[in-house]
């Protein structure tokens, strides 16, 4: 009975705990509970709020359901980490496009910098199967734009995997761009079928969507 129970603990301890799966929607509530968030019919609106007030293991998915998220930013900054081959994945739900568009003078402005994702203080998380469309965005920036840009050297060890940026319009069009020293795009990115298309140059420059990367930068199967 002893030798039993003790191979009993030994494959439960050995068990890998069960992965989480949460939802986020642009039709969903950030009120709603970490609770909530894992059950497809409550979602929470967005996955940096996710990410930052629920227990977000490595291993973890956030599913983000179709539509548009409308002037609306989303600031990774939670300090919470996946693993070595066991990364956070925050992705389109399958068949669903989760789609980011700005318009108006907040967002579209063209003196000032505006960014659709921030990201400091992340490690080993997998972004994929998002649009970012610029199209409402009509103005010749006249001041550096960004989709995404690292702040500090926090963020690392991120992969964007099926992301595609289009019809935006800026003075330096980087989807990707360097964290706020000017320096360096974060250390060890993977950037994965990134397409891009229809950008519109302002002025004599043009529209790129890397700037200013890393060393440690992989770039596989893009086009921009």
């Amino acid at each position: 009975m002893k030798k039993l129970l003790t191979s009993i603990l030994f494959l439960l301890l050995a068990a890998p705990a069960w992965a989480t799966t949460w939802y986020a929607s642009p039709t969903g509530d950030n009120s709603r509970s970490c609770a909530q968030t894992q059950d497809i019919a409550t979602p929470k609106r967005d996955a940096d709020n996710i990410l930052t007030n629920c227990s977000v293991q490595p291993g973890d998915t956030i599913l983000v359901r179709g539509g548009t998220y409308s002037n609306i930013q989303w600031n990774f900054n939670a300090g919470r980490n996946g693993a070595v081959g066991n990364h956070i994945v925050i992705e389109n739900y399958p068949s669903e496009t989760p789609i980011f568009a700005f318009s108006g003078s907040t967002y579209c402005n063209q003196n000032s910098i505006t960014f659709v994702w921030w990201l400091r203080n992340i490690k080993f998380v997998t972004f994929r199967g998002f649009e970012f469309d610029g199209s409402a965005c009509s103005v010749s920036f006249t001041a550096p734009h960004s989709i995404i840009q690292y702040v500090d050297f926090g963020a690392t060890d991120i992969i964007y995997d099926n992301l595609t940026f289009h019809d935006w319009t800026s003075r330096v069009q980087g989807a990707f761009i360097v964290d706020n020293t000017g320096v360096r795009i974060a250390a060890r990115t993977t950037l994965r079928n990134i397409h891009g298309y229809n950008h519109r140059p302002a002025n004599t420059d043009h529209a790129e969507v890397i700037y200013i990367a890393a060393s440690d930068v992989t770039v596989e199967d893009s086009y921009f």
